[in-house]
């Protein structure tokens, strides 16, 4: 990167080890054409306006999505005892699902019941 940047100046190298960082390849360089070429071509730039505001829009009216594990992931008081059983008695989730609904029976029938909607029980 220092020849780099002693041959092309520092902004240069600044952007080519930031495509290097993303780990597109040639290849996929090569198909997308060169940056001042999309930019310098105002229907592509506007294309590519669109896309964003489109995407933008999308993600605006969508839920969050934390991903799995996150802390919006839909887990019940039911799983979150089960996971507490599992990590104190170092036991398989089977185990640990058959402690809490002998122990905890109304979290298990609100967890099947949210899981379940319009099942009876």
């Amino acid at each position: 990167m220092d020849l780099l940047s002693l041959r092309f100046g520092e902004e240069t190298a600044a952007q080519f080890q930031e495509l290097v960082d993303t780990g597109v390849t040639v290849e996929q360089y090569r198909a997308i054409g060169t940056p001042s070429t999309i930019i310098m071509n105002p229907e592509i730039a506007a294309i590519n306006q669109a896309k964003s505001n489109l995407l933008a829009a999308i993600q605006a009216a969508g839920a969050e999505n934390p991903g799995a594990g996150g802390a919006g992931s839909g887990q019940t008081d039911f799983e979150q005892a089960v996971a507490a059983v599992q990590a104190d008695q170092k036991c398989s989730k089977t185990h640990a699902m058959q402690v809490v609904v002998r122990q905890q029976p109304e979290l298990h029938k609100a967890y099947l019941q949210r899981r379940n909607p319009g099942m009876t029980l």
